[in-house]
């Protein structure tokens, strides 16, 4: 894009922040912080440049259809036979990241096919971790995969986190349950000794490990927390990553708030189970947010920002309404006014007055 250049520097002042034109392009300053750099701003609209993928997509579900051929769906090698093809011709392939930053329909397909074939926890795990691990590999994420994606993992991983368990009775803290066994036996042995301390300490051992099994504390019970944190790394990362169009100005709010609406479904399905996990999803939303109005504000209408400014003013998102855990820290509501505030200085800069960054 062309700027207006000038051998002198510019000034204009909007709403107490001065923005300054050079060759350079356009810098908005505030307490001598820059706010709006056009390096920074080339370099993310550069990443952006729409990549064509060499990979052909196979749907996943064939993979699944051919692995009944060899091994019954209950089978534990069905699983093996299904993914070990899909990994060697697609998950391998060079730019299979870059297509799956951009079109989400195989991992949505796989929590799908999870439930169909009623996959174990491990069996969900070992998948789901294939492709958070790919995910790495993209430096953007596009805002429909990322709605796609935490709109579906609420639903196809509730079933591996019931609210009632059938063995809710038994499951209870392993500790305190061996402290306890401890206790009793240590004080019982003390009183009135009935076997040598080498003898007590093996008879205890076996109690301690009976007991264990008894109460339901299993590789499955363990499989599920290990689901749930994987599941919990995988949400971060897409928030962290995810792009918004300014080119489609209309679609950008209501992804964000979509985005949330999903995080308070996998805290109402349990697989966010404490406060402090979705505070730390919601805060990296709102923050990966303001760096997008940061890098491309400028290319936002007026109107835009206006209108989600109402939206703050009236109280009508209500994780923004809620108070911060940790006490004298800045909200995340307030953080987000005050990029609307200089993004919209921005594009003010930019509409208004003519001045284009390059």
């Amino acid at each position: 894009m062309k700027t207006n250049r000038s051998a002198t520097p510019i000034v204009l002042f909007l709403s107490g922040v001065f923005c300054i034109t050079s060759a350079h392009g356009l810098i908005i300053h505030e307490n001598s912080g820059i706010v709006c750099n056009p390096d920074a701003t080339r370099n993310y609209f550069n990443a952006l440049s729409p990549i064509s993928s060499p990979v052909a997509t196979i749907s996943l579900r064939s993979y699944f259809d051919a692995a009944k051929e060899k091994a019954a769906p209950h089978e534990e090698s069905f699983f093996s036979h299904a993914f070990s093809p899909f990994i060697q011709e697609q998950y391998n392939a060079v730019g299979y990241a870059d297509l799956l930053s951009r079109d989400a329909r195989h991992i949505t397909e796989f929590l799908a096919l999870s439930g169909e074939y009623n996959l174990s926890a491990e069996q969900t795990y070992t998948g789901l971790r294939l492709f958070y691990n790919k995910l790495k590999e993209a430096s953007l994420i596009d805002d429909t995969v990322v709605d796609h994606i935490l709109e579906v993992l609420p639903v196809e991983l509730e079933r591996h986190f019931p609210l009632n368990p059938l063995n809710s009775a038994k499951i209870k803290s392993p500790a305190k349950m061996i402290e306890n066994i401890m206790l009793s036996g240590l004080t019982t042995h003390l009183e009135a000794p009935k076997t040598s301390t080498e003898n007590f300490f093996t008879g205890l051992s076996q109690t301690i490990a009976q007991s264990v099994k008894d109460i339901g504390v299993n590789d499955e019970t363990a499989m599920n927390e290990r689901l749930r944190s994987l599941t919990l790394k995988m949400v971060e990362l897409l928030l962290s990553k995810t792009i918004w169009y300014a080119q489609h100005p209309q679609s950008i709010w209501p992804s964000v708030l979509k985005a949330a609406h999903n995080i308070s479904q996998l805290c109402s399905n349990r697989i966010i189970a404490h406060l402090d996990d979705a505070d730390e999803a919601y805060r990296t939303l709102v923050t990966r947010f303001v760096f997008f109005i940061e890098q491309s504000g400028h290319q936002l209408p007026a109107s835009w920002y206006e209108n989600i400014e109402s939206d703050l003013t009236g109280g009508l998102v209500p994780f923004l309404e809620s108070p911060e855990l940790d006490d004298g820290i800045n909200s995340k509501k307030q953080l987000l006014l005050n990029a609307l505030v200089h993004g919209k200085t921005c594009a003010i800069a930019q509409q208004t007055h003519g001045l284009l960054i390059e």
